[in-house]
């Protein structure tokens, strides 16, 4: 029971302000950059770090530019999924041409193909259709990456498509 109450006096003290006038003595430090502004930067500060960066990374000029085509002629490599049956298949179309996939319309309009050191990528334009529906509904419109295929996935219920590479006739 006395440790309750002590227990409870403590807590009163300290709720009611029992520590007030200790704390009342101590000056809070101002805050710099509170009032109107926030505090300058010291010096060239900015410039230093962007000439530091600069030095870091070199020269733009010395950085290997990717090749990068698109041209009549070109074929995209494309692969299509039906997930009902499980079956795949892959095929090509000519860009600025219409191609099937089962019930899917599909125009390519750009194909894309970087060669780098690491790697090979392309990436294709197209635009795809359901057949299905009168008028055809249209099921995708966008950029096709064959490095990540689920960055701009098609979204349909029945069928993928995705871009494998690009194809010069």
């Amino acid at each position: 029971m006395i440790r309750r109450s002590a227990l409870a006096i403590t807590t009163a003290a300290l709720l009611l302000g029992g520590f007030g006038p200790a704390l009342a003595q101590q000056d809070p430090a101002p805050l710099q950059g509170t009032d109107s502004e926030p505090a300058p930067i010291p010096g060239n500060a900015l410039d230093a770090t962007a000439d530091a960066l600069r030095e870091a990374l070199g020269d733009p000029g010395t950085i290997p530019q990717e090749e990068v085509t698109s041209t009549p002629g070109v074929t995209v490599v494309l692969r299509g999924l039906d997930k009902l049956t499980g079956t795949s298949q892959k095929f090509e179309i000519k860009i600025g041409e219409q191609g099937r996939y089962e019930r899917l319309l599909i125009s390519a309009q750009a194909c894309n193909q970087r060669v780098s050191a690491s790697a090979l990528d392309a990436s294709a334009f197209l635009q795809v259709f359901d057949t299905k529906a009168d008028p055809p509904l249209q099921a995708y419109s966008g950029w096709m990456f064959a490095s990540s295929p689920a960055l701009s996935a098609m979204d349909h219920p029945r069928f993928d498509v995705w871009v494998l590479s690009c194809k010069i006739s």
